[in-house]
Parts: C-alpha cells; sequence; structure tokens
C-alpha cells in the first residue's frame, strides 16, 4: 500500500511541479513516432510546438491534472497535440488554427 500511495503522491504534487517544455514535446513526439513507424524524414524534420490553454481535454487522463492544455507540435506528418501525461492525438484531419491573443 506504501508504494501506491507514493506513486500517487508523486503523481498529483510533484509532476505539476515539473517544467514540460515545447522541446519536450518535440522530443517525446518524434519517439512515438519512430515507434509508430514513421521514416527518418518525418522523425527528424523540423517541428515547432506552440503552447495552448485552448487545446482540446486530453482522452483517458489516469488523474485529473490542474494543467490545461497541450502542445501543438507541427511537422511535415501534420499537427498533433501533445499532452503533458504522455498522450497526443494526431495527425489532425485539418490544419490548426489558434486564437489570436
Amino acid at each position: 500500500m506504501w508504494r501506491a500511495a507514493r506513486g500517487l503522491f508523486v503523481l498529483l504534487f510533484v509532476a505539476p511541479l515539473v517544467t514540460y517544455s515545447g522541446d519536450d514535446a518535440i522530443a517525446a513526439l518524434r519517439a512515438r513516432l519512430r515507434n509508430r513507424g514513421y521514416t527518418a524524414e518525418v522523425t527528424g524534420g523540423p517541428m515547432i510546438a506552440l503552447w495552448s490553454d485552448d487545446a482540446p481535454g486530453a482522452r483517458a487522463l489516469p488523474l485529473p491534472r490542474a494543467e490545461p492544455g497541450a502542445y501543438l507540435v507541427m511537422t511535415d506528418a501534420g499537427d498533433w497535440w501533445v499532452w503533458t501525461n504522455g498522450l497526443d492525438q494526431g495527425p489532425l484531419a485539418e490544419p490548426t488554427t489558434l486564437p489570436a491573443d
């Protein structure tokens, strides 16, 4: 029981304090795309990550997170939403437009 409680504590209180940057989102997506069989041209190609609080909610969250939003990672293989919890969604059927500030 202590292990489960310790893991829950880390997930709820420590994990949100860890910073997750656009570079982290790109690195995670590169690895996932490589595992899914995308070519080196895609996984090693240009990518840019933009944070959006208007991102759709992540499905199948293991536990609720206080942190809304996700990175929109734009690649040669299309646009992908990448959440800090390890989930992603893409390639998106429609090019993504972010609201103007």
